[in-house]
């Protein structure tokens, strides 16, 4: 009998307590939650402890305790009330009210308590489906999981039962966009934009939206608000870069996206994409060194990340470097050193020199006269710069230059490999082939 006066004594006070709170702040008595009455309420509500010890007598006294907690937002409390008010109605069915499970789920939702929040709400929209507040809610709790399918079936209620409601078309919208459905999120990011047009988080996936939809110089214009965002900076400096690189404007690229490797804590996926395209842009412009670097970067990261490993190669291997990159004058270089080391020990002579483009492919070809003692042969050397397998008609044409120039052997350097048709056709015939790793070998050997 006593604890039950005790407890009725603690309901009236918090009872008093909180009016008294509400009309404080509602004459202007304070301005943020760190005001000393907020403060002192805090403590006296969250003073009430071991709730689990309430019984289906003294429930009506947890009610407003709850209820207090939940009003002076100490969302953890309230929900931890909440839940034994919850356990007490399956003892005594009459006590259940809707309002439990629902508050039970918002202040659990507030104290990041999500599991907690959906098992609640769920409860409470079993009871009642068509609740705003209850589909609102389990959509933020599934979306903050990252649950997005989830998230927006939820969403898509609360916005039919508020169609005008922000706070649920900006979520739909972000939910919809991570969840990769960019077209759709489209038209409620712009309604939340119109509302808030600096909300960094729907600004980035309208963007992205607009990208997917073709919007392209629409899309940088709303990225580039978010040039110096923390969280959102790096990934819009990488999409500006790469409509920069469309236009052939690699230095200015390079500027791009060396600032957003200087932003913290950028995502591991943007950090390789914004080195990758970094050594690209470098290796536009010419500089080749510099290329290494962001590749070796992402390698240490990563070492599979797309080709990064040949294009270190590429990069940090000079003669390979001509071979796929350099001027007609560095291949006719490399393809005079390269006749040299084929005949060491004979006088070789340019015959013929020879540029062409064959699909995908860019094909040199010189032709060498070979002095031995007492005699004069020819050797035909082809440079096939590409990075696709070479087939066998690459090789019969090599046969057919070689027979027009007279030619008693041929030998064929290629970027990529080649093709088993193609190394068939070359075993009964004067033709040495030689694919990416026979060659660099090969370069190694070259004076």
């Amino acid at each position: 009998m006593n604890i039950d006066i005790s407890l009725l004594v603690v309901a009236i006070v918090i009872g008093f307590l909180i009016p008294l709170f509400v009309l404080y702040f509602r004459r202007g008595g304070g301005r943020t939650s760190n005001t000393p009455l907020l403060k002192k309420t805090r403590r006296q509500i969250s003073g009430l402890k071991d709730v689990q010890s309430y019984s289906t007598r003294n429930a009506n006294s947890l009610r407003m305790i709850a209820d207090s907690q939940y009003n002076a937002q100490l969302w953890k409390e309230a929900a931890d009330s909440y839940s034994t008010l919850l356990r007490l109605t399956r003892e005594k069915p009459d006590l259940f009210d809707v309002i439990i499970p629902t508050r039970l789920g918002i202040s659990a939702l507030n104290a990041k308590d999500y599991d907690r929040a959906i098992t609640a709400l769920l409860i409470a929209r079993s009871v009642k489906e068509s609740n705003f507040e209850v589909n609102y809610g389990l959509g933020k709790a599934y979306s903050t999981k990252g649950n997005h399918k989830e998230a927006i079936n939820y969403l898509r209620v609360s916005l039919a039962l508020e169609p005008r409601n922000i706070q649920a078309q900006r979520l739909l919208g972000l939910s919809l966009a991570r969840s990769g459905s960019l077209k759709d999120a489209a038209i409620f990011l712009e309604q939340a934009l119109a509302s808030n047009p600096q909300d960094a988080a729907s600004i980035f996936h309208y963007a992205r939206s607009l990208m997917v939809s073709g919007s392209n110089d629409r899309a940088i214009e709303h990225f580039k608000q978010l040039e110096n965002n923390i969280q959102y900076g790096p990934y819009a400096l990488l999409q500006i870069g790469l409509t920069i690189t469309k236009r052939k404007n690699y230095l200015e690229a390079v500027e791009i996206f060396e600032k957003a490797l200087s932003f913290p804590k950028i995502p591991e996926t943007v950090y390789c994409d914004l080195n990758y395209h970094l050594a690209d842009s470098y290796a536009a412009l010419g500089e080749y060194k510099k290329s290494s670097k962001p590749l070796r970067d992402i390698a240490v990261l990563n070492p599979s990340y797309k080709d990064i490993m040949q294009k270190i190669e590429l990069f940090e291997n000079e003669r390979l470097h001509v071979f796929m990159f350099g001027t007609k004058n560095d291949i006719f270089k490399l393809a005079l050193q390269t006749s040299y080391a084929l005949f060491p020990d004979n006088q070789v002579q340019q015959v013929k020199w020879s540029e062409s483009t064959r699909q995908n492919s860019k094909i040199f070809d010189l032709v060498v006269r070979i002095k031995y003692i007492g005699s004069v042969d020819h050797a035909c050397i082809r440079f096939i710069r590409s990075n696709l397998s070479v087939q066998d008609i690459r090789i019969r044409e090599l046969n057919e230059f070689m027979q027009a120039n007279d030619a008693i052997s041929g030998f064929c350097f290629c970027g990529s490999v080649y093709s088993d048709l193609a190394m068939e056709y070359a075993e009964s015939r004067p033709i040495k082939l030689y694919d990416r790793t026979e060659m660099l070998e090969f370069f190694t050997t070259l004076k």
